[in-house]
């Protein structure tokens, strides 16, 4: 997952709203949407065997296909590996690449015929109040489980996209973490798909962040070693912050590819 800016951890704010008990307003989101996630797996043959490795998150459409962010892929594709998407029953798929767009950073994935059993309708527009609750399932860096995890938060603008300057991104308050990325970014009260979930802010300045990596690259044994910890501890870090592709831009993308949104 790509990462920038520094960022102070807070806790995930949760809207209220009069007589409705938080927990279920929160999960009118997650009705089925569970159900609907998968989690993105790259299978790699090496010298001492197979190797299964956790990529990211992805979740059903109408069309029977798959969505999820581009970057999610690569790290398969640059290991000429395997996609698989696995359910949350532990069941498991192939995956193959349909479109891609590494501006936008999304993918759409084909699965097995019916592998896709409850899909998320995604919004009409983009219509949304900043300030309105919304939530996510995905599976964050670190956790094995085949169920998805539910986060809460609330919309808290719109950017621009630093490295692409006509794109727009959702900011959000909430818990996104490595391994999110791909994740359905759901309104809670509806519930409908209004993003894909493509990263978390970054606890690093940029130039830490760059040090690190060069460290990781170039260092002797022990400062390689302390480099990549480092850089997996900030990746793990319980941040509230990230940003998501927008509604426009997921029908873009869905019309191009030739599917209905």
């Amino acid at each position: 997952m790509r990462t920038r800016l520094l960022v102070v951890p807070t806790v995930v704010t949760l809207l209220l709203t009069a007589g409705v008990d938080a927990g279920e307003y929160a999960g009118r989101g997650g009705w089925g949407a569970k159900d609907s996630v998968f989690r993105v797996r790259c299978r790699v043959v090496t010298t001492t065997g197979p190797q299964e490795v956790d990529l990211g998150t992805a979740f059903g459409h109408k069309s029977g296909k798959v969505l999820s962010a581009s970057h999610v892929v690569t790290p398969c594709l640059d290991a000429s590996g395997r996609l698989q998407l696995v359910a949350s029953d532990a069941s498991v798929s192939p995956a193959a690449i349909l479109a891609r767009d590494s501006v936008l950073d999304l993918v759409l994935l084909e699965a097995n015929v019916d592998f896709v059993k409850n899909a998320l309708p995604i919004a009409s527009k983009d219509t949304m109040t900043m300030g309105a609750q919304v939530s996510t399932w995905g599976f964050p860096s670190g956790y094995s489980g085949d169920v998805a995890l539910l986060t809460v938060g609330h919309l808290a603008g719109v950017v621009v996209d630093p490295s692409h300057p006509l794109i727009r991104r959702w900011v959000v308050n909430a818990a996104i973490n490595k391994g999110n990325s791909g994740g359905p970014l759901v309104e809670t009260e509806t519930p409908a798909v209004i993003g894909v979930v493509i990263q978390k802010l970054s606890p690093l300045t940029p130039e830490v962040d760059s040090q690190l990596k060069d460290l990781a690259k170039t260092g002797g044994t022990e400062a390689k070693v302390l480099a990549r910890a480092m850089t997996d501890i900030a990746e793990r870090a319980q941040l509230v912050i990230g940003h998501s592709v927008l509604t426009a831009d997921l029908w873009s993308f869905l019309r191009n590819a030739g599917v209905d949104p």
